[in-house]
């Protein structure tokens, strides 16, 4: 899903591990990226997406205690275990 972001960017999520988790990428917010996660399986263990549309850079990220990113070139990696969640993400400087 793509949306447009207050400052003139465009966040889509790829690469979702189909039969782990959906992901639903609800746009921005008050300077924040909002993204819910839904496990579709009672598989254990991690999973990850991409976020492609923002500018890489470090991130303050709530609503689960142990997500990660990692920034490749022109997108961000999100790993996270398989859980729901309510992500929200939020630039932060460098």
């Amino acid at each position: 899903m793509r949306e447009r972001a207050e400052h003139s960017e465009l966040a889509a999520v790829r690469d979702v591990e189909v039969g782990k988790v959906t992901v639903v990428c609800h746009g921005w917010r008050g300077g924040s990226l909002y993204v819910d996660v839904e496990p579709v399986t009672e598989m254990t263990g991690w999973t990850e997406f991409r976020i492609v549309g923002v500018q890489p850079r470090m991130w303050w990220i709530t609503g689960h205690p142990d997500v990660t990113t990692d920034v490749h070139g022109d997108c961000v990696v999100v790993r996270l275990p398989i859980a729901s969640a309510a992500l929200e993400f939020t630039p932060a400087s460098y």
